[in-house]
């Protein structure tokens, strides 16, 4: 339940979606899992008078069946994390754009001092300390 509610809050927080989306993959994972440590994930030899047409692997039985379903939970698992850390990376990359833009505007208006102070060959105080 907390999984489930994690990835929904992603989409208001992409921390939190980033959170549940991993969580989900991971969960998947684990339940994907029993398919190889579960005997009765795949049909069963029944033996008697009549051999069984199909068994084993590839045939899965309806434990498998149902286990199966979560490469669709994996998928959208992995589909929801990815999204929310291209969010996160983004916000990341803007403010990093905006504390460049900052200091970008500061030099800016230094050099366009200096660059006045030596146009108009001024003796202030400001041109002699920029210069």
């Amino acid at each position: 339940m907390t999984v489930g509610i994690l990835t929904l809050a992603g989409i208001w927080n992409a921390t939190a979606g980033l959170a549940g989306g991993l969580l989900t993959f991971g969960m998947s994972i684990v339940t994907l899992s029993f398919l190889i440590t579960t005997p009765e994930a795949w049909v069963p030899n029944l033996g008697g008078d009549l051999p069984t047409p199909a068994y084993g692997f590839p045939y899965l039985s309806g434990v498998g069946r149902l286990v199966i379903k979560d490469v669709i939970m994996m998928a959208g698992g992995l589909t929801a994390a990815a999204e929310c850390a291209n969010r996160i990376l983004a916000r990341k990359r803007a403010a990093n754009c905006k504390k460049q833009s900052k200091f970008m505007t500061a030099c800016n208006i230094f050099l366009q001092a200096v660059f006045l102070c030596k146009i108009y060959n001024s003796r202030s105080e400001l041109c002699s300390f920029l210069v």
